[in-house]
């Protein structure tokens, strides 16, 4: 049996790189959902209501937003946004959860009107109607309702930063609290 000298051998070791983990900052935003009001219509239809979106800035700073797909959207109700989910039931009512397309704007500043700001510890509030085929409640049913889904584009600090689509912005999925609605 032949035996080899023993020689050392110059194998690098690799020593691990810490690599940061971004930690994410949470959205400073509150979702409320109150004043629900059932709308009068044909009894052989399907029911419509009326409620009232809240967002509320828990920062100390101004907060601005991109309302696509949020409660703001003004296609908010078609596209599932907010979610109606039975109390005798468990399901969730039919919606058309419409998916949108949309572009970044080229010229590298989203539209004004795209833009929601709230001031520092603010808050703003919108009405939306709820209403077949978008969502199609049912008369004398009992749901809990709440919105869901995710925020794009929300920037901290002055509106006109918040405007831009390279901005360092915050992304997150929202969720507000549910809340019971008869219709």
């Amino acid at each position: 049996m032949k035996s080899f000298p023993s020689e050392p051998h110059n194998i690098p070791i690799p020593i691990p790189i810490p690599i940061p983990i971004p930690i994410p900052i949470p959205i400073p935003i509150q979702i409320t959902i109150s004043d629900i009001i059932p709308l009068d219509g044909e009894a052989s239809s399907a029911a419509s209501i009326r409620l009232k979106v809240t967002l509320r800035n828990t920062s100390d700073k101004s907060v601005s937003f991109l309302r696509w797909s949020t409660p703001f959207d003004q296609r908010a109700a078609p596209m599932g946004i907010f979610k109606f989910k039975s109390v005798s039931t468990g399901k969730l009512a039919p919606c058309l959860d419409l998916k949108l397309g949309r572009k970044i704007p080229r010229e590298g500043v989203f539209a004004d009107d795209d833009i929601v700001s709230i001031e520092a510890r603010g808050e703003e509030s919108k009405t939306v109607e709820i209403k077949a085929p978008e969502v199609v409640l049912t008369r004398g049913e009992k749901y809990v309702v709440h919105a869901e889904g995710f925020w794009m584009h929300v920037f901290v600090g002055e509106r006109e930063e918040a405007r831009k689509t390279d901005a360092n912005v915050l992304r997150a999925d929202f969720e507000s609290d549910g809340v019971e609605v008869e219709v």
